[in-house]
């Protein structure tokens, strides 16, 4: 239940709380001191109106009936004949909370006649009246209790798991410690759940981000240490011509090697923001035609390309796909076996998506890290040796197109990755 159901039910059921204990209060303490207090309040004003109508029968006229309305200033009355005539009347005070009625006949001037008597109680009379003000006592506490209930539920139900999450927050910024996730399922739950999921997440990135470096590192030490000693060799000794045009080729080679690793590097990070996508309309013909051109002569034998659905349209970056096919194609060169080198490069339709694939026959990959292959940097030893950024690439850029990508051993031996790009919308113009 979210946090805003749960006030507003706290809310609600502190109203209905105070109600009920209101009442019962009433029904136990006050009802029978009010009844008790009302009735001897009815039975002064039926005495005084007893009075008032003697006072006038004495007077016969009703001149004098506003001299008693005077006497007493929270009292109204009314003398009217039995015919409904009204022969005088005084101003009802203002300021009333409550009010009293009380009817008498009285004779005046020898006619019969009926005073209708009105006792009111002001706003502050009734606050004074002593089971009102029990009443008013008994709602203070009430209400003093039910803040302090309801405070101390808050505080439980909501302070102190804020509170916890922020100690979590600045125990995970300040000494690394992770956050554990919670069971309540409401925003609160929810929040440190997220925040839970994003320090693992973060966890991860930064293992990651380790590991890239010290595999970057190491690649990079490699070829740097070969540099190194094929440029002391050249520096300390007189090497003959042709040595020293052999050893500066090995040097410009181990150079090369280190800008191919940067630039890996930099594809990698750069690859996968999608703003820096170029899409264009293309067709599933021109993308394998493509394919074709690239590696028609030096694949020639090697690589076969087919494409079940020419016509099929989607919104793609060539450079950016011509670099996912260029990765692949170089894995499956990577990993070849002894046999001679098979290539199958396709592309059909398929619910929606134009699905590509590229299977090769080569040694395959163990079952358990075909779900890994597509991470940086990963490697395993059996089977074939997967490792660097290429696949990484590839999942990249396929997923900044809005497309998936995953792989599986196929009945060659070797392993086949597929990749799904969604279809273009029709009518819509390129981009």
């Amino acid at each position: 239940m979210s946090v805003r159901r749960k006030l507003i039910l706290i809310v609600f059921g502190a109203l209905v709380l105070n109600l009920l204990l209101l009442l019962g209060c009433y029904n136990l303490f006050v009802s029978d001191r009010m009844a008790n207090h009302f009735d001897n309040m009815q039975k002064e004003l039926d005495q005084k109106t007893v009075e008032i109508c003697r006072a006038l029968s004495d007077a016969e006229s009703a001149a004098t009936l506003g001299s008693f309305a005077q006497e007493d200033g929270h009292l109204a009355l009314t003398l009217e004949t039995l015919d409904g005539h009204i022969l005088a009347q005084t101003v009802a005070p203002e300021g009333a909370a409550l009010y009293l009625n009380a009817v008498a006949g009285v004779t005046v001037g020898g006619d019969a006649c009926i005073l209708r008597a009105t006792k009111y109680v002001p706003v502050d009379t009734a606050s004074r009246i002593v089971p009102v003000r029990m009443l008013l006592h008994v709602e203070i506490v009430l209400i003093c209790l039910i803040i302090a209930l309801a405070s101390a539920a808050i505080y439980l139900w909501y302070v102190r798991p804020l509170e916890q999450l922020k100690q979590f927050v600045l125990g995970y910024r300040m000494e690394g410690r992770m956050p554990p996730a919670a069971a309540r399922r409401d925003e609160i739950g929810q929040l440190q759940n997220a925040f839970s999921a994003l320090a693992e997440e973060l966890a991860e990135e930064k293992r990651l981000q380790t590991r890239m470096i010290a595999s970057i590192s190491h690649d990079i030490k490699t070829p740097l240490t070969s540099v190194m000693g094929y440029a002391e060799q050249l520096k300390k000794k007189k090497l003959p011509p042709e040595r020293q045009e052999k050893y500066i080729g090995i040097l410009y080679a181990k150079a090369r090697t280190i800008r191919d690793i940067i630039d890996e590097f930099d594809e990698y990070l750069s690859c996968n923001l999608e703003s820096s996508l170029k899409l264009r309309r293309v067709t599933a013909d021109e993308i394998m035609q493509m394919l074709r051109d690239d590696y028609e002569e030096e694949l020639a034998g090697t690589l076969a390309v087919r494409c079940a659905c020419p016509d099929a349209v989607t919104d793609a970056d060539m450079v950016r796909l011509r670099r996912v096919f260029d990765n692949l194609i170089m894995n499956s060169r990577r990993h070849a076996c002894e046999r001679p080198l098979r290539i199958e490069a396709g592309c059909i339709e398929e619910r929606g998506r134009l699905a590509f694939s590229v299977a090769d026959n080569g040694c395959g990959v163990e079952e358990e890290s075909l779900e890994h292959i597509f991470d940086p940097l990963y490697s395993t030893d059996a089977g074939r040796r997967v490792a660097g950024l290429g696949l990484a690439i590839c999942r990249e850029i396929i997923c900044a197109h809005g497309g998936t990508i995953h792989a599986e051993n196929n009945t060659m031996g070797g392993l086949t990755v597929r990749f799904f790009l969604p279809l273009a919308a029709e009518g819509e113009g390129r981009r």
